[in-house]
Parts: C-alpha cells; sequence; structure tokens
C-alpha cells in the first residue's frame, strides 16, 4: 500500500501496487476501519466480497482479491482513475462550467446500466440502496462506474438491515426508503433520478437539511414531494428529458421505469438530440475540467511508483550474516548450505534457545523474485500442514523487511542421502530401510 484514496464510514481505501519488476500495476485496497470492526460491519463486509466478487460489468468496480492480514479484512479492486460525481459537482461549480448535457444523459444512461446488471444479477434482487455522488465515478477515459456495494441490499442478507434504521443518504432517499418499507431495484432508479435532476438543473433537489430536521424531512420524502421539471427550472433539455426524469422520480415505485427502461429512454433521447454521444466526450470533458489536477497526479503516482521499484531493490539485496535477528526472534549463527530456491542457514530461537533451520529466499538464474517468492509460499504452506516423523517439520514462516521470504525448520543433523550414496553401493537391508522411510514421507 502507498497511500490513503478516501475514507468512509465503515472503510478506509488506500492505493496499491502488485506485479512483476517492468510490469508493475496500480490498484486499490479497501479495509475494514478498526473503530468499526463491529460483526454487523464485519458481515457486511463478507457480504459485500460475496455479491462483488461475483458480480462482473463495465459499469462496476471489478474485485480481483479478498483476504485478513493482521486481523484486518481487505478487498483488493481496480483503480478507477476519475473523481466521484460529488468532486466533479464542486469542480464545476468553481470553474463556472455548467455539465454538458449531452454527457450528463450519456452517463445516467451508463449508471442505469451497470445497475440494471446489478438488479438481474442471478436471482438475488439486489438494491444498492446508496447511489449518491461519492458513489459515482467518472473515469478519465469515459467510463462510468457504479461504487461500493457496502449497503446492498440482497434476499440473502436482508437479516443484517434492523428494523428502524434508515441506510443510505438523507438527500438521496427514495420514497419507501425514507418510510423504511420494502427496496426494490426502483429505489435506486429514484436515487439516480435525483442525481439526473441535479446535474441537469445545477441545483440541489433537497437540501441535506439540520440533524434536528431529520424526522421531518423523512416524513416529507416518505410522502413523495412533487418535483418540479428541469427545463422550468433551468431552462436546458426538453419535454422527453423531462419525463424520463420525472418518470424515475415518481413517488410510486411500481410507476418508475427499470434501470433497463432507463437505458433504452436515454439512448433514445442521445439518438434524437445528441447522436454520437459515448465516452470520448465524457473523456474530453474530464480532462477539460482536471487538466492541472491530471497532469499533477499522473507524476505524482509516476514518482510513488520508482520510489516504490526502489524500495522492492534495495529490500531484495538485503544480505544475511552470522549474527542478523530475523524477525526478532531467530538469530544467525552459520550457512549450512545453498540451493536453487535459497541459503539455509542455522540460527538460534532467542525466546526459547532452541536451535533451528533458517531457509531464505535467494533466488537463482533466471528465476524471478516473484515467482521464486510464490514457489517459495507454496512450499511453505504445503510443509506446514505435514506431521510426519519422515518429513522434515515446519515450524514458522513470514518475511524479513516485508519482502524476502524465510521458513523455519527443524535442524537435522545428519548427511543428506547424495553424500551417503557417494561412499558406494547401499546393504540391502540399508536400502531398504531409507526406500521404505522415503515412501512414507511421501504418501
Amino acid at each position: 500500500m502507498l497511500e490513503p484514496l478516501a475514507r468512509g464510514g465503515m472503510g478506509q481505501v488506500y492505493l496499491a501496487v502488485y506485479g512483476e519488476p517492468g510490469l508493475e500495476k496500480f490498484c486499490a485496497i479497501k479495509k475494514i476501519l478498526s473503530s468499526s470492526q463491529t460483526s454487523e460491519a464485519l458481515l457486511r463486509f463478507q457480504s459485500e466480497v460475496e455479491i462483488t466478487l461475483r458480480m462482473s460489468h463495465g459499469n462496476l468496480v471489478s474485485v480481483f482479491d479478498v483476504g485478513v492480514l493482521g486481523q484486518e479484512a481487505y478487498m483488493a479492486m481496480e483503480l478507477v482513475e476519475g473523481e466521484n460525481l460529488r468532486t466533479i459537482w464542486n469542480q464545476c461549480a468553481q470553474a463556472r462550467v455548467p455539465f454538458p448535457l449531452p454527457v450528463i444523459v450519456f452517463a445516467m444512461k451508463e449508471a442505469a446500466r451497470g445497475l440494471a446488471y446489478a438488479h438481474n444479477f442471478n436471482g438475488m434482487d439486489l438494491v444498492h440502496r446508496d447511489v449518491s455522488p461519492p458513489n459515482l465515478m467518472f473515469t478519465f477515459s469515459g467510463e462510468i462506474k457504479v461504487l461500493d456495494f457496502g449497503l446492498a441490499l440482497s434476499g440473502q442478507n436482508r437479516r443484517f438491515t434492523k428494523p428502524g434504521i434508515i441506510y443510505g443518504k438523507m438527500p438521496y432517499l427514495a420514497p419507501e426508503q425514507a418510510a423504511g418499507e420494502e427496496m426494490m431495484g426502483s429505489t435506486d432508479v429514484y436515487s439516480l433520478g435525483i442525481l439526473f435532476w441535479e446535474l441537469v438543473t445545477g441545483h440541489r433537489l433537497f437540501e441535506p437539511g439540520k440533524e434536528e430536521d431529520m424526522m421531518r424531512d423523512l416524513k416529507t420524502r416518505a410522502q413523495g414531494p412533487a418535483i418540479r421539471p428541469p427545463s422550468e427550472v433551468c431552462g436546458r433539455g426538453d419535454s422527453k428529458l423531462d419525463a424520463l426524469i420525472l418518470g424515475m422520480l415518481d413517488p410510486d415505485p411500481a410507476e418508475r421505469p427499470s434501470a433497463s427502461d432507463v437505458v433504452a429512454l436515454a439512448n433514445t433521447w442521445l439518438g434524437q438530440n445528441a447522436p454520437g454521444t459515448d465516452s470520448r466526450d465524457a473523456a474530453g470533458f474530464m480532462h477539460a475540467l482536471f487538466v492541472t489536477e491530471r497532469k499533477q497526479q499522473v507524476s505524482h503516482r509516476d514518482r510513488l511508483l520508482e520510489d516504490y521499484k526502489e524500495y522492492r531493490s534495495r529490500k531484495r539485496d538485503i544480505q544475511i550474516r552470522a549474527g542478523d535477528l530475523i524477525a526478532q526472534r531467530y538469530q544467525i549463527t552459520r550457512i549450512l548450505g545453498e540451493g536453487g530456491m535459497g541459503r539455509v542457514y542455522e540460527a538460534i530461537h532467542q525466546p526459547l534457545g532452541r536451535r533451528v533451520a533458517v531457509k531464505v529466499l535467494e533466488p537463482k538464474g533466471k528465476m524471478s523474485p516473484e515467482e521464486a517468492g510464490v514457489r517459495f509460499e507454496r512450499e511453505a504452506k504445503a510443509a506446514s500442514r505435514i506431521s510426519h516423523p519422515s518429513v522434515v517439520e515446519v515450524l514458522d514462516y513470514g518475511f524479513i523487511e516485508g519482502v524476502k521470504p524465510f521458513l523455519v525448520m527443524e535442524l537435522l543433523e545428519g548427511h543428506n542421502l547424495g553424500e551417503i550414496l557417494t561412499q558406494g553401493p547401499l546393504a540391502p537391508h540399508r536400502a531398504c530401510k531409507y526406500a521404505s522411510q522415503i515412501a512414507y514421507g511421501i504418501a
């Protein structure tokens, strides 16, 4: 992990890097905040992982790894190179630049496409529940991504939802959401409709309000307040676009278009009013709006990557010598041997005073450090699960300075079979004894 990117109510997202030398790529790592590691938060994180790992769509963020490191759950995702809608909105206001209408319609169509996929995915009855500016990302290549399914509701995880608790951001709640009633895909369509209305008009539809007014605001929203057509507010758009947006904002969930319908209706409007509008227009808008910030970001991340490469190179050149203390508990005394995968040292386990063998990865020949590391880790995990008198016992495993892996084994006194065979043929009974022990260990 290189640096923090964003922080939410439950988790922190970091910029990270992975890959072999020369093929490094950035990714994003999401971790649960230590202060949020309640049983409910962990269940929600697990639910998000299960949902996002199974889905694959161009308008959703791809997740490619999950795990637990040092008691902290994490999720590795693609790095979305862009800005969220809240940041874009603020940048437009500061630069006094209106959001181009065709780009708005294109973006809402793409967001609806991602939601339509999620709503219909594998019969899970998935509802995002938090479609809002921070969770809609515009990439610099012109893609639109729906982020953060941490509050997503499916048929499988409804047990995590406590009665009486309203999830989602107040200005973007659908009436049924504000009333604490059953939610469906149409709930997300209403929230997206609020975003649609705000982008077209340049105004907030529902102000956040004060905390003491929250109950009143919830009651008002639950009643499905009347909403003015966007074209009457700002003079942009036409009656067909008004009909699409107001349809998404219908108080009755059954009367709203589905997310798939929104995609089709937006496509029709673009075909009639701005044919050819696509990701290139969205990318051009983003680059023009963030030209300075983007250059600074690219330069900064290039420096981070160079620093990372230098760090990895420096750490991989670590030399192990007698007297060195590994992992704060294994003191090296001497080298025992060397092979294609690494060197083996004798060491003293300091707390116990026990002599052990420590194998440190030292890849030779054409094997890359990453390939050797994977093979080394595979050997460690496989060996640690084996307990047999004819197999060397693996006691510990870790990384020196977080880079160079090591394996701790019981220290054996004696000679290897190759040395014994140099002395000549073995007596039959001795050969049978060795062969049977080897066979038992392999079996």
